[in-house]
């Protein structure tokens, strides 16, 4: 049994009709009714009652789909805990801050970052809006906070 066997089962139970089914599989119909076929085999059960048109689950059937289902939904969170692993941030990040407003925002966003980029280690420097530009321009830091646009054409406010 493999997990491409219970997408197959899964979708002929959705559109209870293998041509349909195959084609949102994006296989041939042949292939899709020889992996069900190999599946049934291995099982030594049928799945699907074929007399009946629409194809119906047969009554194991229906408790193989039911737990296919469940698997299948415990397949797409293993592959986005996966998604969010690789996309996550890591690294370092240089972030310049202007004096005057770290002690208010900083104690507000710092446990946010820690809590959602457990990975990513942060360096915080106080500088002047001067100082943060240069900084920014010179890649002293990668990030800075300051209260005013730049009039820089190099650096992106948002």
């Amino acid at each position: 049994m493999n997990i491409q066997q219970l997408e197959y089962i899964q979708a002929l139970d959705k559109f209870r009709h293998f041509g349909r089914a195959a084609d949102f599989c994006q296989v041939t119909q042949p292939t899709l009714s020889t992996m069900i076929q190999k599946l049934e085999d291995e099982l030594g059960v049928k799945i699907f009652d074929r007399s009946h048109q629409p194809i119906i689950p047969t009554a194991v059937g229906r408790r193989i789909l039911d737990q296919a289902a469940i698997i299948l939904l415990q397949v797409a969170q293993v592959k986005e805990v996966i998604r969010e692993e690789q996309e996550a941030l890591t690294g370092a990040l240089r972030l310049g801050v202007l004096p005057t407003i770290a002690p208010y925002l900083l104690p507000l966003v710092l446990p946010l970052l820690r809590k959602h980029l457990p990975d990513l280690k942060i360096t915080i420097t106080e500088l002047k809006t001067s100082e943060c530009v240069a900084s920014l321009l010179s890649g002293q830091i990668d990030v800075a906070l300051i209260a005013s646009a730049s009039e820089d054409e190099l650096l992106v406010d948002r």
